[in-house]
């Protein structure tokens, strides 16, 4: 249940663009409580009832409440009042949700659709997944295997219908959608501002440089730049990755990427020899 007025913010992208980080921001703009249900692409129907596509055990969800101050909800939290939501859809195509059938009514719901740079979201998700040799099912950083989890090519080919909406802002399925580049969100304090009144929230940033266990943190740093996030360079993985015959391979000769990115994030220097292009 929803009270009156409460804010409910829904978070789209691919794994490893960005996701969690705008959900921590979000957490501190949206406090004192924000009930978080994450990773609802867990559903085979992305407009199933959320409380009935949660999967988290006990021992999970009490470490991420206590460690980030959020709530995570249950079926049996479903008819308890709730002044802030955030709903997360990972990895999951762009469609017409109706969350406020299930959760309310009372409220704006307003989208967030990020897209993260290729080059360097590639690197981090190859970073975090891996295939297993055997099955081919994603394997986790930490050896679980993820079916959910998709493949490289088909996350690449996910991305294009993420980052082509976030280029044409426009057509969205959803009412009250903002295409976010997280690029320009971890650099620039006037676009958060500008998100922050379209949640309808006084403008609070403390966010930005906190790094909580949801989502694992960062695939190379994990939580160790709790505090200092705009450390991390998180502009630089791809050159990290750029030795990795696997990862060139996702690029090359993919001038229809190259020219979506650089349409979206603007020119990176380097990442053209990825493609083949000089």
């Amino acid at each position: 249940m929803i009270e009156r007025g409460a804010a409910v913010v829904v978070v789209w992208g691919v794994r490893r663009s960005g996701i969690h980080s705008i959900v921590t921001w979000l957490m501190r703009l949206l406090e004192p409580e924000v009930w978080i249900f994450n990773d609802l692409s867990k559903s085979v129907d992305p407009g199933a009832d959320p409380y009935e596509s949660l999967n988290f055990s006990a021992a999970y969800r009490a470490d991420l409440e206590e460690q980030s101050h959020c709530r995570i909800p249950t079926p049996a939290d479903r008819d308890t009042p709730k002044s802030s939501i955030v709903c997360v859809y990972e990895d999951s195509a762009l469609c017409s949700v109706d969350i406020g059938h299930y959760l309310g009514a009372n409220s704006k719901v307003t989208h967030f659709v990020t897209c993260r740079d290729p080059f360097n979201m590639m690197a981090s998700r190859m970073k975090r997944f891996q295939p297993c040799p055997r099955t081919g099912v994603i394997v986790r950083a930490d050896g679980s295997l993820d079916p959910r989890i998709l493949s490289p090519e088909r996350a690449l080919n996910r991305w294009v219908e993420h980052a082509t909406a976030v280029r044409d802002d426009g057509n969205w399925p959803n009412p009250n959608t903002v295409g976010i580049a997280f690029n320009k969100f971890v650099t620039d304090r006037n676009f958060r501002r500008e998100l922050a009144d379209r949640v309808g929230r006084p403008f609070d940033d403390t966010g930005i440089n906190e790094v909580y266990a949801a989502g694992g943190g960062s695939s190379f740093e994990g939580t160790s730049k709790h505090g200092h996030a705009q450390e991390m360079k998180i502009n630089e993985r791809w050159i990290l990755a750029r030795e990795n015959i696997e990862y060139r391979s996702l690029f090359q000769g993919r001038t229809d990427i190259l020219e979506l990115s650089e349409a979206v994030f603007g020119p990176i220097p380097g990442t053209r020899e990825l493609v083949g292009c000089h």
